[in-house]
């Protein structure tokens, strides 16, 4: 089930965790599920997240959803950072590719590795999800450096995407 958080906090949030649970109608036969990640892993103010609940079932058509998220690793040495998507772009016809570059915006040097998801939509509907590596020389990222990346993504002309990125160490 995919998610959108936003952090309506004043200060950044760390490592965001989602459980949910599913119920039919009737108020019986529930599932939960937890989060499987979020892009990106460092949320400031205001911004929102995306990633998604894992339930391990096919849902009953009408089942309803209550989710709850908190704030998981709050670690700030772990070296997780959120890297910046600045630029991308659709190549190909039938089989399309998202091609483009993240960007360490910080101060510090990052390790990989260099996480990119992205989320296809055709309207307000979610249609497909990619995920991929970006490629930096030596594994690593400098401050204020880029590193490329290529997702296969679902074609089609009126879709829409959403890409995030992270880092998960410090170099």
């Amino acid at each position: 089930m995919p998610v959108v958080v936003r952090n309506n906090t004043s200060r950044p949030v760390r490592g965001l965790e989602v459980t949910g649970h599913a119920h039919d109608g009737g108020g019986g036969h529930r599932w939960t599920g937890d989060s499987q990640g979020f892009q990106p892993v460092v949320v400031a103010p205001g911004e929102v997240a995306f990633g998604y609940v894992y339930l391990d079932t096919e849902l009953p058509p009408g089942a309803s959803f209550d989710f709850l998220a908190a704030e998981g690793n709050t670690d700030t040495t772990d070296g997780e950072a959120s890297l910046a998507v600045v630029d991308a772009g659709l190549v190909g016809d039938a089989t399309s590719r998202l091609v483009g570059r993240v960007a360490n915006t910080g101060e510090t040097d990052l390790a990989g590795p260099f996480v990119v998801d992205v989320y296809c939509f055709d309207g307000d509907a979610l249609v497909g999800f990619a995920g991929t590596f970006a490629s930096a020389a030596g594994n690593r990222l400098s401050a204020g450096a880029t590193a490329p990346f290529t997702v296969d993504v679902p074609a089609g002309g009126s879709r829409t995407y959403m890409a995030g990125a992270s880092a998960f160490g410090r170099a």
